[in-house]
């Protein structure tokens, strides 16, 4: 488990891995073609945590790996490069911390939804 700790003049601030996964898989899920497979995971295999997020501190730098599965249809590239900037933005923005690295493995391709209504 990585920390991340802040000593200031008022006490100390402890920033963990686990917070910045969840922001980081909280963002990646907002990001349209990412999808959920049937047991509600970002990812049919999930690494350290159930969002299939990694996440390494190092001094005051991050390292985030995403695990993700998308929809067939949408660009790959496009898919990624809005995760990687999604969470690099909120994660900096709420920790103050430096984001180094976001690196996503898309991991699954699911078939689309079918619309309601369509049989």
């Amino acid at each position: 488990m990585s920390t991340y700790v802040n000593n200031l003049e008022t006490g100390s601030v402890v920033i963990t891995d686990e917070v910045i996964e969840s922001i980081s898989a909280a963002e990646a899920s907002k990001v349209e073609g990412v999808t959920k497979n049937q047991q509600g995971l970002m990812n049919v295999f999930a690494t350290a945590n159930s969002e299939g997020v990694d996440v390494n501190i190092v001094d005051k730098a991050v390292y985030i790996k995403i695990n993700v599965s998308v929809e067939m249809g949408y660009s790959l590239d496009k898919i990624c490069s809005d995760i990687q900037e999604n969470v690099k933005e909120t994660v900096e923005n709420m920790t103050g911390l430096d984001v180094a690295e976001v690196n996503v493995v898309i991991g699954d391709i699911s078939k689309p939804k079918k619309e309601k209504g369509n049989n």
